[in-house]
């Protein structure tokens, strides 16, 4: 798809869906998501965001690291999948800004030293996409967290992965970092066609865009072919441009929507 030929036909100044918008999409349930994390972060401890894939949960942390980058915090980011303790603790000296020593001991001291050291500035830890969390790796995450007897000057450590991570946590094993979690969100799927249709005008308008691009006859077709993922609808919207390009004009249709489910890989549709 030409870049430039599909900002010309449909008036964007960048191409949506490409990157995380600028101002990111909020309905109701994830207003009030960013408004609980707010409340979280004053108290510090743990916190889990879960939720099905594509539904925004790191685009919600970005979001969060990008609102709490200035002096008074420090953000690191661990993209966590299945990290090893020791893979684990080099990554948070890094996202930390410290070297990384050679043995776990060393990079736990040097990691307990700096968070001692940093006060008053608050760390905020996060790990996304956890997939797998062993026994030992939780263990290591809250000896990280709780080495400041000082609860204000504790960092706050959010976790955010799928339904294998909520299942793994809730097993008996997990229960001493299971009971220090003070926050649990769970994000879902766009509730409605009238919700993904916001989503995809202001998707749009965070691009640039003026005018319809979109027929809104095609909501609950997106809706439904998605089953109201926001990563899935990027995906669809995508492909329906494309199509929309090919024939010159100017508004994605319902026919767009349909040639463009035919070549993305999307879900079972779920029952009305």
């Amino acid at each position: 798809m030409n870049d430039s030929k599909l900002k010309q036909l449909f008036g964007f100044a960048r191409v949506p869906f490409r990157n995380v918008p600028k101002t990111l999409y909020a309905d109701a349930a994830r207003h009030q998501a960013s408004d609980q994390i707010e409340a979280f972060l004053h108290r510090r401890g743990f916190a889990v965001v879960a939720g099905p894939p594509g539904c925004g949960k790191t685009a919600l942390l970005g979001r969060l690291a990008a609102a709490r980058n200035d002096a008074n915090h420090q953000i690191a980011y661990i993209p966590f999948a299945m990290l090893n303790p020791s893979n684990m603790v080099r990554q948070l000296c890094t996202a930390l800004g410290l070297q990384p020593k050679m043995s776990l001991a060393a990079n736990l001291r040097v990691i307990e030293s700096h968070l001692r050291d940093s006060a008053p500035v608050h760390p905020i830890l996060i790990f996304d996409e956890v997939q797998q969390l062993s026994i030992d790796t939780a263990r290591i995450i809250r000896i990280i967290a709780e080495s400041q007897l000082d609860g204000k000057h504790r960092p706050s450590v959010i976790m955010a992965g799928g339904e294998p991570f909520i299942e793994q946590l809730r097993m008996q094993v997990y229960e001493p970092l299971r009971q220090r979690i003070t926050l649990y969100l769970r994000l879902r799927p766009l509730i409605s066609a009238e919700a993904t249709r916001e989503y995809i005008d202001h998707c749009m308008i965070d691009a640039g865009a003026t005018q319809i691009i979109v027929d809104p006859a095609a909501s609950q077709l997106i809706h439904d072919y998605s089953n109201g993922i926001p990563r899935l609808i990027n995906g669809l919207i995508t492909n329906a441009m494309a199509e929309a390009l090919n024939a010159q004009r100017p508004i994605v249709t319902l026919e767009d929507i349909h040639a463009a489910a035919a070549c993305t890989l999307l879900p079972e549709r779920l029952p009305a």
